[in-house]
């Protein structure tokens, strides 16, 4: 009897250990996940940035930029209901993928001398950036619990 008793306890023991261990690793890859998608809204943000600057001087018109935004804004529409519809393999990969085009592109954006470049940059950017979300998502389901996904998507 104590003998069963003494191994009820290591066993309890062991698994409250790995559960530990498992949100050791869960706070690790939600922080990695964070960061990660503030990086995104600073990619997102820097069309604001340089809206001002395009418009005042007559680079391009206020037209041209409203409908520059309002195709970015579509392709962003599209994407989250193409990667919302779509079986996903591998999102840890696709998050990388994207946040390193994205990267790449925002680079193109701020290299770009014409309305057609910027505008192209800009498009891809959202499509790209309309792909990340629903892996992380995808990510946060696979390593949380039921009850815990809401706390990990909320914050």
């Amino acid at each position: 009897g104590e003998e069963a008793e003494g191994e009820e306890e290591d066993n309890g023991n062991v698994l409250q250990g790995q559960e530990q261990e498992r949100m050791k690793s869960n706070r690790w890859i939600l922080s990695l996940l964070f960061v990660s998608y503030v990086g995104v809204y600073f990619c997102r943000s820097s069309i604001s940035v340089i809206s001002t600057l395009l418009i005042e001087r007559k680079f391009m018109g206020e037209g041209e930029f409203g409908l520059m935004i309002s195709v970015g804004t579509f392709t962003y529409a599209v994407g989250k209901i193409a990667s919302g519809t779509c079986i996903i393999s591998n999102p840890t990969r696709r998050i990388k993928i994207a946040m390193f085009l994205t990267c790449i592109i925002s680079f193109l954006l701020g290299g770009s001398f014409s309305v057609s470049m910027i505008t192209l940059a800009w498009v891809a950017s959202r499509a790209v950036q309309s792909q990340i979300w629903t892996n992380f998502c995808i990510v946060i389901n696979e390593i949380y619990e039921e009850g815990e996904r809401g706390k990990a998507v909320g914050l």
